[in-house]
């Protein structure tokens, strides 16, 4: 009896022990996962990222640069600013045609009433 209670376990240490061993490795990849996430996250940016292509891809489409004059230099291009035409207003001419008046509010009295000195008129409106 007590040899078939060792078998089964034995059979539980083995299982056991396997279950541990690819718990470790999922554990593992999920680490190097997590890694390259938080790089890619937090890390540099894509922009400043230096990827290397391989050489083949590379020569592809560089006939244009090993084939040109590195020494070269290259032509200045100037280019003369345009200039905007100025808007014509019409405003002069479409409120001519309005009839106007100019109002004065006249005040009541033109001498302080607190301190006894003249008053200066304040403002007018005109009003079309």
């Amino acid at each position: 009896m007590t040899d078939i209670r060792e078998q089964e376990m034995q059979g539980k240490i083995d299982e056991l022990t396997a279950q541990k061993a690819s718990l470790e490795a999922e554990n593992k990849q999920l680490r190097k996962q997590v890694e390259w996430l938080r790089k890619a996250q937090f890390g540099r940016k894509s922009e400043t990222k230096k990827v290397v292509y391989p050489e083949e891809q590379m020569s592809l489409f560089n006939e244009a640069e090993t084939e040109a004059k590195p020494s070269a230099p290259e032509p200045e291009i100037s280019v003369k600013p345009h200039k905007r035409k100025k808007k014509v207003g019409h405003r002069e001419e479409l409120l001519a045609k309005l009839p106007h008046q100019k109002i004065v509010v006249e005040p009541e009295t033109t001498v302080c009433p607190e301190c006894g000195s003249t008053l200066s008129p304040v403002g007018e409106e005109f009003i079309r």
